[in-house]
């Protein structure tokens, strides 16, 4: 009772000291409120993204760390590993193929800024910005209809759109590094190719305004690091 006494009593005394202690409860209160909404909103995000390429593709996504900033949008993921789908496990395949199962993609880094609005109600991928940092990108075949680069870009073009300001497209960066690509055709268990590649490609540009040509700018890149597998796929479909 004695500290309730108190209180009335520092209010009746200090009016204008309790108001502020209030004030100050109350801000801080919203802030926690806040934080707490933005931290529940990013990890719906974080979770809306791997769900998004998932669903769409039926690669799954893993890393070390994904950081997304749920009011510019800007996301950065750290060490990246992208799963083929069950169908392009190699031992389920053939006995005869000398190959381990390797994922689809390993990433350094992948760094990009995208319209949060659209991923978490949307379930689309709108890209203002991109960066790809890749150790190593594995391309197989099955056989003439079964490629796992074919069905992840037939599987991401739906729910993947760029940027528009005044009606046009518009990226603001582009860059994009691979620095090791292998292809394994195992069409033909008997006859099975494998290439292994140090490619090195490095590309990047800004204020991105037109898709054809950037897209024409990666295929030259592309075709100087001699992986046509990647070129068909991609750019002339």
């Amino acid at each position: 009772m004695s500290s309730i006494y108190r209180a009335f009593k520092f209010a009746k005394e200090q009016p204008l000291g309790c108001l502020g202690s209030l004030l100050f409860s109350a801000i801080m209160t919203t802030a926690a409120i806040g934080a707490i909404g933005f931290a529940a909103y990013s990890l719906i995000a974080v979770s809306a993204f791997k769900s998004a390429i998932a669903d769409a593709t039926g690669f799954h996504m893993s890393a070390d760390s994904i950081l997304f900033n749920l009011y510019n949008g800007k996301c950065s993921i750290s060490r990246v590993i992208l799963d083929n789908p069950s169908a392009y496990d190699v031992h389920n395949i053939s006995s005869n193929l000398n190959f381990e199962n390797e994922p689809f993609i390993i990433a350094n880094r992948i760094e990009m800024q995208i319209s949060p609005s659209d991923l978490i109600f949307n379930g689309k991928i709108k890209l203002i910005s991109i960066s790809l940092d890749i150790e190593k990108l594995n391309c197989i075949r099955i056989n003439n209809n079964t490629y796992n680069l074919s069905e992840f870009i037939d599987g991401i073009r739906p729910i993947m759109a760029a940027n528009e300001e005044n009606g046009s497209i518009f990226l603001s960066d582009v860059s994009v590094k691979i620095k090791w690509i292998s292809y394994r055709d195992i069409s033909n268990s008997r006859d099975a190719l494998y290439w292994n590649l140090n490619a090195n490609i490095d590309y990047s540009d800004k204020s991105v305004d037109n898709i054809s040509e950037l897209f024409s700018k990666l295929d030259t890149r592309f075709k100087e690091a001699n992986v046509p597998f990647i070129n068909k796929s991609i750019f002339y479909k």
